[in-house]
């Protein structure tokens, strides 16, 4: 993930085809520029007064994000904490694109 100085801007990767539905059905986020959007990454522009549907949307991108990113072992640590704590987040193990287990919550999966 990375963001913008004044934090007006997020990217994230995402499952490639979770990136275009996104893309196609929210005018706030786009590919991510230099080819990387065919990847799975999104740019978020995020307004100072995003709601708070907006922001769990995004604190579910950025944990995705990382899941997809991280060590295998660091993804499922943060998975595994972030469920020991209540979240609502679960592994998947069909990943087609490596060992990394993705985030589903109970609305998307």
């Amino acid at each position: 993930m990375f963001a913008s100085a004044d934090g007006a801007r997020l990217t994230v990767k995402l499952d490639p085809g979770e990136a275009a539905a996104v893309v196609a059905t929210d005018r706030a986020v786009e590919p991510t520029a230099y080819g990387l959007g065919r990847h799975g990454w999104v740019t978020v522009s995020v307004p100072s007064d995003a709601g708070s549907r907006r922001w769990r949307e995004l604190e579910e991108w950025i944990r995705t994000s990382y899941s997809l990113v991280a060590p295998a072992r660091l993804a499922r640590m943060a998975l595994a904490e972030d469920a020991a704590s209540g979240g609502a987040a679960r592994l998947r193990s069909d990943r087609p694109n490596g060992p990394a287990p993705a985030l589903i919550t109970p609305s998307s999966g």
